[in-house]
């Protein structure tokens, strides 16, 4: 069985699937299970193990931001009023302090492989400050300087006055957007202490799905494609856009309130590259969905760059043919 690193972060573009993915990862964690033969289970199964882990403390979960800090995620100062009206300051466990202790003596599953494995999931990791909320707590994430290791680390935490270090049995499970951050630019002492796993689009999850005659799966891989020339490949979009498309009119809805607000971000609002991306596979400049205005005296007189405008009118988004084109004869 191969295992998983006590530090691993799950990367890639939005809508991969990195926080569904979590929940099978964290129970083949808790269990001591190969993670295919837990996929296998099926994925409302593994929730209803997640929750009931969860429940048990084996799991915890939460989302980094930039206006978190060591205070909560290790421990801090919290000021408190006694009963006489005085302010005092009582030092205060973070989430992963708290989580850690609590790990020490964790609550059997009853599944006959169980070790005592726990998880402390980070959602978005990228987006916090790393030396801000890890502070001296990176250096004990490695794997050999975990309690019980021969090359074990502890450090003193000042506010609590007791010794601090990361049990063993403590997985930390990440995801990291790499539209809002590249890997690259991820803190170097993070990306040391953990190995990463690339979540990228995947088409074949929508292999099969017709909408009126719109292959899905071709839709997409045609415009991650288009992308990745025009853009790069962390910005692709993921396959989980179109899982809750069932209908036209989801389609349309989907393209109109999530794929061009998307790219309207990724391209800085430049609309010629938006019809790029999203134009007939014979010539990508005539797209449907983005419409060319017509240029007026003023933009004729000093040669002055064309104006784009989405297209208003709902039918359009409702005919499947646009979206054909996009990708017919693309091969």
């Amino acid at each position: 069985m191969e295992k998983i690193s006590n530090n691993l972060l799950l990367y890639g573009p939005p809508g991969t699937g990195k926080t569904y993915n979590v929940v099978n990862y964290a129970v083949a964690i808790i269990e001591n299970r190969p993670l295919e033969d837990v996929i296998a289970d099926g994925y409302d199964t593994n929730l209803e193990k997640y929750d009931r882990y969860t429940k048990m403390n084996r799991i915890a979960f939460m989302t980094f931001h930039q206006s978190l800090s060591y205070d909560d995620f290790i421990e801090g100062i919290r000021p408190e009023v006694t009963e006489d009206g005085s302010l005092i300051y009582t030092p205060t466990p973070g989430a992963f302090y708290k989580f850690c202790v609590s790990s020490e003596s964790p609550q059997s599953t009853g599944v006959s492989t169980d070790v005592g494995n726990c998880v402390f999931i980070i959602d978005e990791i990228n987006r916090g400050n790393i030396s801000r909320i890890f502070g001296e707590l990176i250096t004990l994430l490695e794997s050999s300087r975990r309690k019980g290791m021969p090359e074990c680390l502890e450090v003193f935490l000042a506010q609590m006055k007791v010794p601090f270090s990361v049990p063993a049995n403590v997985y930390v499970l990440g995801t990291m957007n790499t539209a809002d951050k590249s890997l690259t630019a991820l803190d170097a002492a993070l990306r040391r202490r953990f190995e990463f796993v690339e979540m990228m689009p995947d088409p074949n999850v929508l292999r099969g799905r017709r909408i009126m005659d719109v292959d899905i799966s071709r839709l997409l891989a045609t415009i991650n494609n288009r992308i990745e020339l025009l853009y790069d490949r962390e910005h692709m979009l993921g396959h989980a856009y179109f899982i809750p498309v069932k209908t036209i009119d989801d389609l349309a809805q989907c393209m109109i309130n999530k794929i061009i607000p998307q790219l309207q971000d990724y391209f800085f609002d430049d609309y010629e590259k938006m019809c790029w991306v999203l134009g007939k596979a014979s010539d990508p400049r005539q797209c449907k969905f983005i419409k060319l205005r017509k240029r007026n005296r003023f933009q004729l007189n000093f040669n002055l760059p064309d104006v784009y405008d989405i297209e208003t009118d709902y039918n359009v988004f409702l005919d499947p043919q646009n979206y054909i084109d996009i990708y017919k004869g693309a091969e």
